[in-house]
């Protein structure tokens, strides 16, 4: 079997542009990823700006399971 250096020349090389260009589309694909992303809205706020919601708390609500539902039915909320 006769083993041509060019060709393991053109092999290696062709194996390195390879991994080199992955590497790089990976990249640009992570950077693109986290500029599309949207803001975290659940983030607390920067500078001046108040967070106005304030989540209840468990258990807050002395209204029963039922009364909440047919409060819901009532109210359309």
């Amino acid at each position: 079997m006769i083993v041509s250096l060019r060709r393991c020349w053109a092999f290696i090389q062709f194996v390195v542009l390879f991994l080199m260009l992955t590497m790089i589309a990976v990249t640009l694909y992570g950077w693109v990823t986290e500029w599309i992303n949207p803001v975290n809205p659940y983030a607390l706020p920067h500078g001046q700006a108040l967070k106005v919601f304030q989540a209840d708390q468990p258990g807050a609500d002395s209204r029963t399971l039922l009364e909440r539902l047919q409060w819901f039915y009532w109210m359309g909320e």
